[in-house]
């Protein structure tokens, strides 16, 4: 991936892809912004920050994180013979205050876009949990391709 430059008010971020050491950066991040969106725990950042399996981006000015995207990559089992799919997960997101999601998600997404397709995955599933992140979404490409249906029973009613 290269560096890439978006605009975030008045500042040049810069977009660079994530390393290992971001993950303190990230977490605080997390800390100070409304707009996240995770799919881990924080005890996980390491794990996933180190594997050969993620792809993500870093936004920044300085020593102010403004933004981040990390997916991983899976494979789809396949029997002897069959082709085996690729397909990654969006697996975390979020951005600084003051940063438009219009502005920031094409510079986060396009450079990971472009890693995930050298590394040959067809496709990125995001599980839609976090409302600010649908719209932006959308006008990325993504498209709604199925609906979870949630079930809940109270612990404490018998339902005989």
């Amino acid at each position: 991936m290269n560096d890439h430059e978006t605009q975030a008010n008045t500042f040049h971020v810069a977009v660079r892809p994530v390393q290992p050491a971001d993950g303190a950066r990230i977490l605080t991040l997390l800390d100070q912004s409304r707009r996240r969106a995770l799919n881990f725990g924080a005890e996980d950042l390491p794990g996933l920050l180190a594997s050969e399996q993620t792809s993500g981006t870093v936004a920044e000015t300085g020593p102010l994180l403004w933004g981040f995207l990390l997916t991983t990559l899976l494979a789809q089992p396949a029997l002897p013979g069959e082709t085996v799919e690729r397909w990654a997960v969006l697996r975390g997101c979020a951005l600084l205050g003051g940063w438009r999601s219009e502005e920031a998600l094409p510079g986060l997404w396009e450079p990971v876009a472009a890693a995930l397709r050298g590394r040959r995955a067809q496709a990125v599933v995001y599980i839609a949990h976090a409302e600010w992140l649908h719209t932006p979404l959308l006008r990325l490409g993504f498209q709604i391709s199925d609906h979870l249906e949630v079930m809940q029973r109270g612990v404490g009613i018998d339902h005989a």
